[in-house]
């Protein structure tokens, strides 16, 4: 049973030489990390970070989200995963959770889409 409270941390690296390299979200560890992605997904374009917030933030330039564009979201996320939405002058649009399954219910979100 994996505790869901404590990260973890499988039996298969040496995870002291990495945690002493001081190197946790850059250099050839992280590389290695990106090389195995890639090869997974089968891609090239794989690209990993050290946050949610910089994966959203590069999402959101990825995608050319403009300011006053919106985003729909989960109530029951955690309010700081809005912040690099606010940070663009995005605009967050909450959605209803389906009570059977807690994600986000889909018809909520149709009703929420807009031009």
């Amino acid at each position: 049973m994996i505790d869901l409270l404590k990260p973890h941390v499988p039996d298969c690296l040496d995870f002291s030489e990495i945690l002493n390299s001081g190197h946790f979200s850059f250099g050839k560890y992280c590389q290695l990390f990106e090389k195995e992605l890639s090869s997974f997904f089968n891609t090239e374009k794989l690209l990993v970070t050290n946050d949610y917030s910089s994966a959203i933030d590069l999402a959101i330039l990825a995608l050319g989200l403009e300011p006053d564009d919106e985003v729909i979201m989960s109530p029951v996320a955690c309010l700081v995963s809005t912040q690099p939405y606010v940070v663009h002058n995005l605009k967050v649009v909450w959605a209803d959770i389906d009570p059977l399954t807690g994600c986000l219910d889909p018809r909520s979100i149709e009703e929420r889409i807009t031009n």
